[in-house]
């Protein structure tokens, strides 16, 4: 049996039937939470990447179309739904260290906990 890929959001799902919503309704609920989230983090962070110190080997910058900052889940995927909301558990990271930790996850993370056992919580 041949299946295709899901819907994207918007799409309808028949004739005649709703859109999906773009967002769930409990995510729509909590993007103030996310929000203050996001503006405690880049604040914290001082308009610097905090990987930077615990991944020297890659050289911070950004990419064409991703011009700015990111709030970065630490463990992110299936701990997203609990992460998200809590400025302790986020990072900011320029696009490159984003990529990077995104690609080497359990490498970066144990390197991440090590650096800021030795040197503290950037920005704190």
């Amino acid at each position: 049996m041949k299946r295709g890929k899901p819907l994207a959001r918007g799409k309808p799902l028949a004739r005649g039937t709703k859109r999906l919503p773009a967002k769930s309704a409990r995510r729509a609920g909590e993007q103030e939470e996310r929000d203050e989230c996001r503006c405690i983090v880049l604040a914290r962070a001082g308009g610097r990447c905090e990987y930077e110190g615990a991944i020297p080997e890659v050289r911070c910058g950004f990419l064409p179309g991703r011009r700015t900052l990111e709030v970065d889940e630490l463990r992110g995927g299936a701990y997203r739904s609990t992460e998200y909301l809590d400025p302790e558990r986020c990072r900011a990271a320029c696009p490159k260290h984003h990529e990077f930790k995104t690609a080497n996850k359990r490498v970066v993370l144990a390197r991440l906990e090590a650096w800021e056992e030795q040197h503290g919580r950037p920005g704190l």
